[in-house]
């Protein structure tokens, strides 16, 4: 899925552990792991991930600046 390999290419990007960001969320380094190798991951999660690294999650439509930001509680 798209949003699990922009999700590890934005927290190597960042810099960012991910064991740093199992400790932001809660969750252990194993859980991130597997949910970023996961294939159906859920959007509340990636939202998560993306928080902890402090980034976020936009939808928009394709040549638009302006777009719709996911959180975790979405």
């Amino acid at each position: 899925m798209l949003v699990n390999k922009a999700l590890a290419l934005m927290l190597d990007a960042q810099g960012v552990k991910q064991s740093d960001v199992a400790r932001s969320i809660g969750k252990s380094p194993q859980f991130v792991n597997d949910s970023i190798r996961r294939e159906n991951m859920r959007v509340s999660t990636a939202a998560s991930i993306a928080q902890a690294a402090g980034c976020e999650i936009v939808i928009r439509k394709a040549g638009e600046r302006d777009g719709i930001i996911i959180t975790a509680e979405d």
